[in-house]
């Protein structure tokens, strides 16, 4: 059982269940489920947005810590915690009658994306695959179909269901349920796998320290370039669908132009995974 949980594709599988219940859950279908939560527990759009900027300062504050963790209590456990968090974190959405609630939520929910994430992820898939560029680029794709998939899950949810709570307890149940098989599949993987080699030859691995990293260019535009990304991200979930409803459209069809939006995105990943061989 333990080699058949150790095999790359499993992992791979595994941890991009994860990451897709993680980008299906979070900003793209909080900004859906928002007008619905600001209406039934008395939210103004102004808590309702600073709830939201608390999810992304949250994520950004808390990006060093699965690093620390992984350096000292492994990947599995990292994983678990981050199970842990976005458990608590959708619990805490569905259970909110206020802002204090649905504050922390989001606070949790920021914290566990990054425990739950890419960070971690990333770290196992390169050292799975001698050429790890398609199995990258195939993790973003799924956690972009996932985006694609939050918004249109929740609307048929609240239509069966009568309600957005339910949704946010089932986010809550499959994120702990994602968060523990990841953890048992990177549990059996060691800390560092010998990479296969194949048609290019041995690989030369180029050991940087953090710090040596920090001094090129290259590494700032990357942090520039990805901090404005996540910044129109952000501002556009907060109050895209309240915007959209204030011009007549439907709380279905806003949601559908999320996941067309989504949908766009999870195919860029995957193309550029694949050029990144």
């Amino acid at each position: 059982m333990a080699s058949v949980l150790s095999r790359p594709p499993v992992v791979t599988t595994m941890l991009s269940a994860l990451y897709f219940l993680l980008m299906a859950g979070t900003f793209n279908s909080l900004g859906v489920v928002l007008p619905m939560m600001v209406r039934d527990i008395g939210l103004s759009w102004t808590q309702a947005g600073f709830g939201f900027t608390l999810l992304g300062v949250s994520c950004g504050v808390s990006s060093l810590l699965p690093a620390l963790t992984i350096r000292r209590l492994g990947v599995s456990l990292t994983l678990i915690m981050g199970g842990l968090l976005l458990c608590a974190g959708f619990a805490s959405l569905a259970l909110a009658r206020g802002t204090g609630i649905y504050d922390l939520g989001t606070i949790l929910l920021g914290v566990g994306f990054c425990f739950a994430g890419s960070v971690p992820a990333t770290h196992v898939i390169a050292t799975l695959y001698a050429r790890p560029g398609s199995a990258l680029g195939m993790y973003f794709a799924i956690g972009g179909l996932g985006s694609v998939s939050g918004p249109l899950l929740f609307y048929v949810s609240a239509l069966l269901l009568s309600g957005w709570r339910p949704f946010w307890g089932m986010a809550a149940v499959a994120s702990l349920l994602a968060g523990l098989g990841a953890a048992a599949c990177t549990r059996v993987v060691p800390h560092r796998v010998e990479r296969a080699t194949d048609d290019i030859g041995p690989v030369a691995v180029a050991r940087w320290t953090p710090r040596a990293a920090i001094r090129t260019p290259q590494l700032w535009i990357v942090i520039a370039s990805y901090t404005a990304s996540l910044t129109v991200n952000t501002t556009i979930h907060s109050f895209a669908v309240q915007h959209l409803g204030e011009r007549g459209l439907s709380l279905g069809r806003a949601a559908t132009l999320f996941s067309v939006a989504a949908l766009i995105g999870a195919g860029a990943s995957a193309i550029a995974g694949r050029l990144g061989e």
